[in-house]
């Protein structure tokens, strides 16, 4: 789940209830102007480690610029 922080409320962007590629997960989300993120992880989608979970990189970018 991505939460950001919007005048004060917290706004859920995504809710993943089942992820079946381990590996990564990609959104696109409605363009918001936030100053905090949080990334709620509930289980792990590795069958193997089903008690872990390990983030290598988060990358937010601005929507792209209109022409």
């Amino acid at each position: 789940q991505g939460i950001v922080r919007i005048q004060g409320q917290d706004q859920v962007v995504f809710d993943v209830q089942d992820c079946s590629d381990w590996h990564r997960y990609e959104a696109t989300i409605k363009p918001v102007t936030t100053d905090t993120f949080r990334l709620l992880i509930r289980a792990s989608a590795n069958p193997v480690y089903p008690n872990a979970a390990q983030i290598s990189r988060i990358e937010l970018y601005p929507p792209p610029a209109h022409e």
